[in-house]
């Protein structure tokens, strides 16, 4: 199963790991453990929930992104640069020039 996680979280593995008959039984697998986790969170977690679709987000970032901040406490003064910067790259680009190696 090492070649289905060979890509991490944000890369993008080859073709050839959705095939053959490792592929169904590692969805089956990873979608049951989606499910055990998040069923835990709803079930047990004794604060406040805030729930979001992710059609939502899409329509409406600014607003959604809002929601989140304003159910965490947070300020919500900045949300606006989501549509200056959607990636967040100047962040990243200040970071880089910034860190102390």
């Amino acid at each position: 199963m090492d070649k289905l996680a060979s890509a991490g979280k944000t890369g993008e593995p080859s073709l050839s790991v959705f095939e053959g008959e490792d592929w169904p039984r590692f969805v089956q697998q990873y979608a049951n453990s989606w499910l055990r986790f998040h069923t835990e969170w709803f079930t047990s977690f004794q604060g406040p929930i805030t729930v979001s679709c992710f059609s939502d987000l899409v329509k409406d970032p600014v607003s959604e992104v809002s929601r989140w901040l304003n159910a965490m406490d947070f300020d919500d003064r900045r949300v606006g640069c989501i549509h200056h910067d959607p990636v967040g790259q100047e962040r990243v680009d200040h970071i880089m020039q910034n860190k102390k190696i």
